[in-house]
This record gives structure tokens, C-alpha cells and sequence, in this order.
């Protein structure tokens, strides 16, 4: 939820985000444009840090061809239209928090063993085996 929001905040085609109101308001106090800037610099560093410290590059392309790859059948469908400007750049928008939030929460999905783990000590948290 986090990435959505941090990157709808940066960028949005509604134009109530970072980029439009500093290039529609040129007379905003430097102050507030710095300000918010750095929490929104300080926002993407803490989640590209945390993805690639997480899932590392091949995790963060296997994902981003896996959403593309998603949005291009939904496209060939005709679920989602992505001729229309403002739909590519909402579904764009959606692919890149869903990278985000995913390589980011990583860590924690194998933390909570949903991943096929089984719980105890005899095994310390090898991979299930099903031949047994």
C-alpha cells in the first residue's frame, strides 16, 4: 500500500501529485518543494534498497517481466485498454508499486514460512521435500 501511494504521490496523470503541482506552481515556496522532494527521495531509496537487498536484480526483472507479461494478456483480452493515455499510465503506475511491494515484503513472506517451509528443528528450514 505504501508503493502506491508513494508513487501516485510522485507521479499521477490527475495532476495532483509532486511533479505537476511543482511545474504548474512555479511560485511555491523553495522550502515545501525541498521538503517534500527529500520525503519522497527518502521513500524510493528506502523501498529500492529493501527490494534489492531482498530479491536482488533477477528478482526485480523476473517480477517486472512477470507483470508486463500479465498486463499484456489483460490488454490482449481487452480487459484493459492500453491505447487510452491515461490507462497505460495507471496500469504502469500498478506494475511498478506491485514490484515494489512484493520484492519488498519478501522478507517477511519467508519469514512467515508461506512459502513451502516446514516449521521445527529437525529439518532448520530446508525446503519441504514431498518424496518422503
Amino acid at each position: 500500500m505504501g508503493a502506491i501511494i508513494l508513487i501516485a504521490a510522485t507521479y499521477n496523470p490527475t495532476g495532483w501529485c509532486y511533479l505537476s503541482l511543482v511545474d504548474r506552481y512555479p511560485a511555491l515556496p523553495a522550502s515545501i518543494v525541498l521538503l517534500s522532494g527529500f520525503v519522497l527521495m527518502v521513500g524510493f531509496i528506502k523501498y529500492f534498497r529493501q527490494s534489492y537487498g531482498a530479491v536482488g536484480a533477477w528478482g526485480i526483472a523476473g517480477l517486472s517481466f512477470f507483470f508486463v507479461a500479465a498486463l499484456w494478456t489483460l490488454s490482449d483480452f481487452h480487459v484493459v485498454d492500453l491505447n487510452d493515455h491515461n490507462v497505460g499510465i495507471w496500469a504502469l503506475l500498478l506494475v511498478l508499486s506491485l514490484i515494489l511491494s512484493i520484492a519488498a515484503s519478501w522478507p517477511e513472506l519467508r519469514r512467515l514460512r508461506l512459502l513451502g517451509r516446514r516449521e521445527g528443528k529437525r529439518d532448520s528450514g530446508k525446503w519441504l521435500d514431498l518424496r518422503r
